[in-house]
């Protein structure tokens, strides 16, 4: 997800485990339906540790949207942590995604991570942007999902607007 107001702006504001516990609280109380993290893989060491902290303080349900390219550790701690994985499948070529800046394995591993995921019995929700110009991509996203026999929902976006505005 391109979120301007932290990866742009820098809107964003850092949490201790103690300040973040107090924060959940707060949102809890204040009607909130999950908690939903875009993309935690690079806090997964501080996040997992509180999220697993505050299991038995909360009601709500945590729903983690991930890329796909963790290891399989990290796959088998957000199963252990989460009530739903959201995959963010970006690409489904090598070449597609060497273009985009990933590693070349990108697809490959992404559908390995979703084949692990489901293997927790964790409900598991696929998304995937159809980027204008790479239809043949987006068909071998929906390909690759057949493959490992992906049963859940799969959200293809279409929304696309650049990060430089253009």
């Amino acid at each position: 997800c391109y979120t301007p107001e932290t990866s742009r702006r820098r809107e964003g504001v850092d949490h201790d485990g103690r300040a973040f516990r107090h924060q959940v609280r707060d949102l809890q109380e204040r009607g909130a339906k999950n908690l939903n993290f875009i993309t935690p893989t690079h806090v997964f060491r501080f996040l997992g540790p509180w999220l697993q902290d505050l299991r038995d303080e909360i009601d709500l349900p945590v729903v983690l949207k991930i890329t796909g390219y963790e290891s399989t550790a990290q796959i088998e701690a957000m199963a252990e942590l989460a009530q739903h994985l959201v995959f963010d499948f970006k690409v489904g070529s090598s070449s597609a995604a060497i273009r985009s800046d990933l590693p070349s394995d990108y697809p490959e591993v992404a559908a390995q991570a979703i084949v692990r995921a489901q293997s927790h019995g964790i409900p598991t929700t696929v998304r995937h942007l159809l980027v204008p110009g790479e239809d043949d991509d987006s068909i071998a996203v929906l390909e690759s999902l057949g493959r490992i026999r992906f049963r859940g929902p799969v959200n293809l976006m279409t929304r696309f607007a650049r990060p430089d505005g253009r």
